[in-house]
Formats: structure tokens, C-alpha cells, sequence
């Protein structure tokens, strides 16, 4: 672990299961050599996709508005639904194997769920309010 400190981002759950996952779909990623300037942009989206995923589930931890905390984990699940269907388009054009992506597409689709526990939490303590 980076850090011995507690309540940072290295200790938020929903993030630690993502991370591995989005490791994985860098790494697959970097094998891949885009022929056309459109599989280039493909891959890079891609890649930001899986990126930004993390930025959000971030930037929704740290945030105390429960709001803006919703929208970021919201936009988090919908960054990884992307992250999902471009290797599902990727599978497609044959430049991955289902096999090779198929239990880190699940997991994607467990860290899914994990994100929508947040949300649904978020809106339960609203409804409370």
C-alpha cells in the first residue's frame, strides 16, 4: 500500500475493486496494434474511458455534497458500461479474443453493481432527509 494513512482514496473500497480491472484492460490494450486511424481512436477512447472511471469513483469519494457525490458515480457506472461495450466492439473487429477479456468484462460488470450500491445508498439517506 502507498500510504499507511486511513479514509484516502486507497482505502475506498468501491475504488481498490476497480482498480485491478482497469489495470487489466490497459494492459490487454497495449497489445493491440490499431492498423486504421479509427482503431487508433478507438483504443485511445478506450483508454481514457477506463481512466475516467476512476477519476470519477475519485472524485465522488471526495466530495461531502450528496448531489454532486451521485453524479459522479453515476458518471463513474457510465464510464464503465463504455469501457464494457468497446471491448465488446473490440471482440467484434477481432482485435481481442473473447476468452482474453471475458472475466475482466464480469468483473467490470460486478464493479457496476458495487457503483450502484453507492448510488442507491446516496438516494436512501436523501429519501430520509
Amino acid at each position: 500500500m502507498i500510504t499507511n494513512k486511513k479514509n484516502t482514496i486507497a482505502d475506498f473500497f468501491a475504488y481498490n475493486e476497480t482498480l485491478p480491472n482497469i489495470v487489466t484492460v490497459l494492459n490487454v490494450l497495449k497489445t493491440i496494434n490499431g492498423s486504421k486511424s479509427q482503431d487508433d481512436y478507438l483504443l485511445l477512447k478506450t483508454k481514457k474511458q477506463a481512466l475516467k472511471s476512476l477519476d470519477y469513483i475519485s472524485f465522488g469519494y471526495n466530495t461531502f455534497d450528496k448531489l454532486l457525490k451521485k453524479t459522479m458515480y453515476t458518471k463513474a457506472r457510465y464510464y464503465l458500461s463504455a469501457t464494457q461495450s468497446n471491448l465488446l466492439l473490440l471482440i467484434e473487429l477481432k482485435y481481442l479474443n473473447e476468452d482474453r477479456v471475458k472475466e475482466v468484462y464480469n468483473n467490470l460488470d460486478d464493479n457496476i453493481k458495487t457503483i450502484n450500491s453507492l448510488i442507491r445508498k446516496i438516494d436512501e439517506k436523501h429519501a430520509k432527509q
